[in-house]
């Protein structure tokens, strides 16, 4: 896995952004591909009996415009009545659109779903350096945009200079955002919107209040739960908790 650096020549394997205004942040339950999981896979079906490799595949090359409208149109159908083991799932939703390797003139996508053991728990958008990004905070400018379509200014993003962990041998580097009232109302229907579009790669994004005390088992990940911990005193300094509209 490549290692990127921030402005500051801090080195990590990923960026993690805390978005926030006055006292709420912006997160979402981590997905999981079904792809990873073979149970799963197996066990997938539509209403109409298909498969999972089935309902994601659609004819065409992601090379033109008219195709990939088609094969979204489709996936977001479908996504609404897959079923596992008999039973809806829930809101499953699709990413990684790329040419199927199964053979020429497909396209297809991964399903992804929020697996029982991270149902209503939360993390901030992050994800891992690719050797394209200049830097980490191209990471976190990227990242936040794939996961939630938001796009930041890239002048108001803040290297905590704090690094954390996924729980394994990754780490992220941490930044905070602040909002703006204006953006945060537009970042609010944006978001609602999102939700509805079966593609994003977190579900339910929403701006959130972390609960105090018994934050622990709030989020759904080591390294979400790790950057709140590391750099809560800091946004309390900045004042982050007032009613601030600036």
């Amino acid at each position: 896995m490549p290692r990127g650096k921030t402005e500051n020549g801090m080195v990590a394997d990923g960026a993690i952004v805390m978005i926030y205004y006055q006292d709420k942040f912006l997160m979402g339950e981590e997905t999981t591909y079904a792809t990873d999981n073979h149970e799963v896979m197996n066990s997938y079906r539509t209403n109409a009996g298909l498969t999972a490799d089935e309902a994601f595949l659609s004819p065409g090359s992601t090379d033109n415009d008219i195709d990939i409208i088609t094969a979204k149109a489709k996936f977001a159908h479908l996504c609404r009545d897959i079923e596992y083991k008999n039973r809806s799932i829930g809101r499953v939703t699709f990413a990684d659109f790329k040419d199927s390797h199964k053979g020429p003139g497909f396209i297809k996508a991964k399903p992804r779903y929020v697996s029982a053991e991270r149902k209503n728990l939360y993390g901030f958008p992050k994800g891992s350096y690719e050797l394209e990004d200049p830097t980490l905070e191209t990471t976190a400018f990227r990242e936040c945009h794939e996961e939630t379509s938001i796009v930041l200014n890239p002048d108001r993003i803040i290297d905590q200079q704090t690094l954390v962990s996924t729980g394994r041998k990754a780490k992220y580097a941490v930044f905070h955002y602040k909002l703006t009232k204006p953006e945060y109302e537009a970042f609010s229907i944006m978001i609602a919107e999102k939700n509805q579009d079966r593609e994003n790669e977190l579900h339910h994004i929403k701006f959130i209040q972390v609960p105090s005390p018994d934050y622990r088992h709030f989020f759904t990940n080591g390294a979400s739960k790790e950057a709140y911990e590391q750099t809560k005193d800091s946004l309390n300094q900045r004042r982050v908790f007032n009613n601030i509209s600036s």
